[in-house]
């Protein structure tokens, strides 16, 4: 699992941002937490997944770079819909992992 330094945040995570991405990182139990991520499987679509899911012994790590944080479902919801508005408005069009992939590049 690869996780972002430049990461988008929903509101709720705050000033826990740096705890939560330590736990992540160390593949520590966590509170509630959704990761947005691209997964290299399923063609570098950006999805939702719960961060407990990801404690699983035989979830595929390796296949996912993490993009987001958010607190709950419902955050997670709401950040990917922020995504996918700020790719569409600076590209015309809804390709979200380029558009990410691109902005890191533009970052390093």
């Amino acid at each position: 699992m690869e996780v972002w330094n430049y990461l988008y945040t929903g509101a709720k995570i705050g000033s826990k941002k740096h705890d939560i991405l330590y736990q992540i990182r160390n593949r520590q139990e966590s509170k509630s937490v959704y990761l947005l991520c691209l997964n290299g499987k399923l063609d570098n679509r950006l999805e939702i997944i719960s961060y407990r899911e990801t404690l699983g012994e035989h979830y595929p790590h390796e296949d996912l770079t993490v993009v987001g944080l958010a607190k709950d479902y419902e955050e997670a919801e709401d950040l990917l819909e922020e995504i996918a508005t700020e790719v569409y408005l600076a590209t015309k069009d809804v390709n979200i992992s380029d558009f990410l992939l691109e902005r890191l590049k533009e970052r390093r």
